[in-house]
């Protein structure tokens, strides 16, 4: 109904028709299909999308760095527990041998056997010295003839309390230690080595471990055998499971976006089959019954309004006059 100012300064009220019949005469209104379609682009669940991508991403960064952080230990331990596996009895042997060499005072054998053993990439260094620090025998003659026969004479790369701690203690086991091999760097920044250390590997700090027997003569100890193993596997290996570990957050994200953008586009597909199926209900009545139009006069003041409710097909029509007597 609309409004318009008459002549006389009054609202005048004209006649306003509304048809609730489609254009087929099915008494079916719809939505018009551009309508539709442009409704229906707006309700992509982007919210939704947004929070399950949240939530997995969550759930990926914390799985990706409990693996980190477990599997890492893991195997720094199992690298650990190798060396400590082979190295306790290889000094068992060099000890056993270093006794004979001394007795005879001829290292050339017990010499041999030290270069063997880091060509096959067993240890990095070996010596035996005396409790006077006296140096008797070196895999490297370069080493030996540079330090002359005393391994005090370079304090800066060879720790010698730390060294001759099994003579001192007259003790036959082997000593197998942490140990910081001068020429080797850590190959990690001081605040990751820091937090490495804290949670992750104690000895990250060092570089190698110092593996070492005490030699006894005529049932005293007379000096030490020792041999220096890197700890090059460990910084090896946890460059290579980083990477892995980064690898695996990558594709567990891609995964969580997938599997978000996924959840979201079944959703918007069925809210948009619902939608469809609700702008196809019939406006009033069940489906497949036709009524027909519902037209509302509202005429002027000289005309009273008539409202009229025709079914489809009805001859007669029912005619309610207005109430307001007119003057």
């Amino acid at each position: 109904m609309s409004e318009k100012k008459g002549k006389n300064g009054e609202w005048d009220q004209e006649m306003v028709e509304i048809d609730f019949q489609d254009a087929a005469g099915t008494g079916v209104s719809r939505q018009p299909r551009a309508d539709l379609q442009r409704r229906g682009g707006r309700i992509f669940p982007v919210g939704i999308f947004l929070l399950l991508l949240l939530v997995e991403s969550i759930i990926a960064a914390g799985a990706s760095a409990a693996y980190f952080f477990y599997a890492g230990r893991s195997g720094i331990a199992a690298i650990e527990s190798y060396t400590r596996s082979y190295s306790l009895p290889l000094a068992e042997a060099f000890g056993a041998m270093t006794e004979m060499c001394y007795r005879t005072k001829n290292y050339r054998r017990l010499r041999a056997l030290f270069r063997e053993k880091i060509e096959q990439n067993m240890i990095g260094e070996a010596f035996v010295v005396l409790n006077n620090g006296k140096l008797i025998a070196h895999s490297d003659p370069g080493i030996e003839k540079k330090l002359r026969g005393n391994l005090a004479g370079d304090e800066f790369s060879y720790n010698l309390d730390l060294i001759l701690r099994p003579a001192k203690r007259k003790s036959k086991d082997v000593l197998f230690t942490d140990y910081n091999i001068p020429s080797m760097r850590v190959p990690y920044k001081r605040d990751v080595r820091a937090a490495l250390k804290r949670y992750f590997y104690a000895g990250i700090d060092t570089t190698g471990w110092l593996v070492s027997r005490a030699v006894f003569g005529k049932k005293k100890p007379v000096g030490v055998v020792a041999f220096i193993v890197s700890k090059e596997r460990v910084f090896t290996f946890l460059s290579d499971h980083a990477r892995r570990s980064l690898r695996i957050l990558q594709v567990s994200l891609a995964v969580a976006a997938a599997v978000s953008l996924m959840i979201s586009l079944v959703v918007f597909l069925r809210y948009r089959s619902i939608q469809r199926r609700a702008y196809g209900l019939p406006a009033f009545g069940a489906a497949g019954r036709n009524e027909g139009p519902i037209v509302i006069r509202i005429a002027d003041e000289e005309e009273p309004a008539v409202t009229s409710f025709a079914p489809a097909g009805a001859s007669s029509q029912r005619t309610i006059k207005d109430a307001i007597p007119e003057e």
